[in-house]
């Protein structure tokens, strides 16, 4: 569920769209290592996301566990904060 978060995080960038391209042209013209092609770097996550994102495994293993391990929200409250994370930050 976490990588998913930043799965679509990064869909959103031209970074993935670079890969995207590099991938296509990689498979096109049969070279092996398509990463060589992408000029660009990955955007940094910002430090809210890498929060949230942080809490999701905590989250997920304090419900999967039934134990509280880690002190953080429950999985629905966090999940809440990601929507709102994510409607306040649409590109």
């Amino acid at each position: 569920m976490s990588k998913e978060i930043a799965r679509q995080y990064y869909r959103k960038t031209e970074w993935y769209k670079e890969v995207k391209e590099a991938k296509k042209k990689a498979q096109e013209e049969g070279i092996a290592d398509w990463k060589k092609l992408v000029k660009t770097q990955p955007l940094k996550l910002d430090s809210q996301l890498k929060t949230i994102i942080g809490q999701t495994y905590m989250t997920t293993t304090n419900e999967l566990t039934k134990r509280r391990k880690f002190d953080v929200l429950n999985l629905a409250e966090t999940m809440e904060r990601y929507l709102g994370y994510s409607k306040s930050h649409k590109k």
